[in-house]
């Protein structure tokens, strides 16, 4: 399992900037969040995950490879209050490179445990965002860089089924 804290994402660079406790945070809603990750060696997804936090609405996960075209998206799922949400997709196979692990919701209602970061912290860290018409991630978002205060995502990938997750 890794997460976007992890080595292989944005987690030393997180560390070193001592960055604040993960918080249950509302979030903009159809603002798609980007957070680059490396595969450093052939690996196959079968689970996507994140930490809902409370609230109400319909969210998206999914990868995007380094070119912005997205690979696979648990498609929107209700959102599952205060709790390790796993999402099942179609088994996908990631070659070494960098991706984008992405996550969107369809309201201000959602809320996502996240840890805030500013504009500038958010863009020396390679973070991206979009808008999205909805809860589901699109095909090839017009990516942009980090420009508002928002949080990073607790969320990750899984190459293997997570035992007691919703």
């Amino acid at each position: 399992m890794t997460s976007v804290f992890s080595d292989l994402s944005i987690g030393t660079e997180v560390a070193a900037i001592a960055a604040a406790a993960p918080a249950d945070a509302a979030v903009t809603a159809n603002r798609a969040v980007y957070v680059p990750f490396v595969v450093n060696e052939t690996v196959t997804v079968l689970k996507l995950w994140y930490y809902s936090g409370t609230g109400t609405g319909n969210s998206d996960i999914g990868i995007y490879n380094a070119a912005g075209t997205l690979l696979i998206s648990s498609g929107p799922v209700a959102q599952t209050a205060s709790i390790l949400v796993e999402r099942d997709i179609a088994d996908t196979e990631l070659t070494p490179g960098r991706y984008y692990l992405a996550w969107t919701a369809d309201n201000a209602n959602t809320h996502l445990t996240s840890t805030a970061v500013t504009q500038a912290v958010g863009k020396a860290l390679g973070l991206l965002q979009s808008t999205t018409a909805s809860a589901t991630l699109v095909t090839t978002p017009s990516w942009a860089v980090f420009a508002v205060n928002t949080g990073i995502p607790w969320m990750g990938i899984a190459m293997r089924t997570l035992v007691g997750a919703a």
